[in-house]
């Protein structure tokens, strides 16, 4: 799933929007990532209801996501493109941040390209550079884990570069 490793984090509404476009969403987390939105400030019924389920109560998750989206004035990316370019943007602040490790970035990249199913606008992304490196990691063949590192990293910032300022904050 696409959020292990980021036990820790609480995703913007929009890195979730793009993962629910996706189809990445770890909907047993939602609830729990519902209530720290209340607490951010966020606030409606729907947002409430959500902040209230269990984690098993997955379907209902995403049943209510949309309801969500609207409440808090959060637009889900259009695209696989638009999604996948959240997922990048967001991958990179965590990374180079120092909030993840550049190996797991590596994984979700995969996932990610993996869910758009390789389309070459999302392959042609800076980030998209790490594909493969997190299999590479165990292998003497394809670098040193420091060589690999700065590879990601550098991917990272490529992606920031790239994409300019986020149009909404993906530190919250």
């Amino acid at each position: 799933m696409i959020i292990e490793g980021l036990e820790s984090e609480t995703p913007p509404p929009m890195q979730v929007a793009a993962w629910w476009v996706l189809d990445l969403l770890a909907a047993e987390r939602v609830p729990w990532w519902a209530a720290e939105w209340l607490a951010q400030g966020h606030d409606g019924p729907c947002l409430r209801e959500l902040a209230g389920l269990g984690a098993d109560d997955t379907r209902r998750s995403r049943d209510l996501l949309p309801a969500v989206f609207d409440e808090i004035a959060v637009v889900p990316p259009a695209t696989m493109l638009d999604a996948a370019e959240v997922c990048f943007h967001h991958l990179a602040r965590l990374c180079l941040d120092g909030r993840v490790d550049e190996r797991w970035v590596a994984g979700v990249v995969d996932q990610v390209l993996c869910a758009v199913d390789f389309a070459d606008d999302v392959y042609e992304q800076p980030l998209a550079g790490a594909f493969g490196v997190d299999e590479a990691w165990d292998d003497d063949w394809a670098g040193v884990a420091s060589e690999l590192r700065v590879l990601v990293r550098d991917a990272c910032a490529a992606q920031l570069d790239a994409a300019g300022p986020p149009a909404v904050d993906d530190r919250m």
